[in-house]
């Protein structure tokens, strides 16, 4: 059975995180005299085995094979002239340059870690925000007749269950099963105007007038209404620190573009 390529001769290598030759760096083969180390290996197994492949002697062969066949081509390449043609150049630089571009912003965030009381404060500060947002345990009926949908709201109006009513009329089909019901829905969610409005203006307990969206005709129906509920901080931690590094990535970047002269 033919076995797939590893990295397909692709630049795999670059997307592992090196491992630093030292002068005893074992050289495991050499291809018209350049040299392929164990660090090289190890660097591009590791990126494989983080990708599911199991670390196995086979596996480790099939790297040292595919890395003496990159070399041969490398080198073929080089007799060819091919990083004398300018478009090649030009990819070249652009590969250099997102390298050191890459490399110096996970540098520079090592170097300048978020302190756990900034990703506090920053985690109170949307707690304010969300204290401010209502969620509302809502359900709703889609019928997209008009006729029909005010015969469906006469029923509940004279007492017929909201969720079995909905269960065997509306029209949406994401909903229809469990009774109509959409869960909690914040008040800044995304949703049409028309819709959004009108459950906004409930109370809970309360039942709405038809209301008419491109959808069609919907009878809303709010359980209860309670005020937005923030992630535990554990939960949102990593999510918050990459969102404050990636900031303070953009305040360097700014600071680097009032120091410099941009024409």
């Amino acid at each position: 059975m033919t076995r797939r390529p590893l990295f397909a001769l692709a630049l795999v290598l670059n997307l592992a995180t090196p491992v630093v030759a030292s002068a005893a760096d074992e050289v495991v083969a050499k291809v018209n005299g350049i040299a392929i180390r164990a660090s090289q290996v190890e660097t591009a197994t590791r990126n494989l085995i983080s990708q599911g492949q199991q670390d196995t002697p086979d596996l480790r062969t099939r790297v040292k094979d595919e890395l003496i066949a990159r070399e041969l081509i490398l080198q073929q390449a080089a007799t060819e002239g091919t990083d004398k043609r300018e478009e090649v150049r030009d990819q070249i630089d652009l590969a250099r340059s997102n390298i050191l571009i890459n490399s110096y912003l996970q540098i520079w965030a090592k170097e300048h870690p978020v302190a756990d009381d900034t990703l506090r404060a920053e985690y109170d500060k949307l707690k304010g925000e969300l204290a401010a947002i209502d969620e509302f345990q809502a359900r709703h009926i889609l019928i997209k007749d008009e006729k029909a949908a005010k015969a469906a709201l006469g029923k509940i109006k004279k007492g017929e269950k909201f969720d079995k009513l909905a269960a065997s009329l509306s029209e949406d089909t994401g909903t229809k099963a469990k009774g109509g019901e959409l869960g909690w829905v914040r008040s800044d969610a995304n949703l049409v105007p028309p819709f959004m409005s009108a459950m906004k203006a409930l109370k809970k307990g309360e039942t709405s007038e038809l209301v008419k969206t491109d959808f069609g005709h919907h009878i809303i129906r709010v359980d209860d209404i309670r005020k937005a509920q923030p992630p535990a901080f554990e939960q949102v931690r990593g999510e918050l620190n990459q969102f404050m590094q990636r900031r303070a990535i953009e305040q360097m970047v700014r600071d680097l573009r009032a120091k410099a002269k941009v024409e």
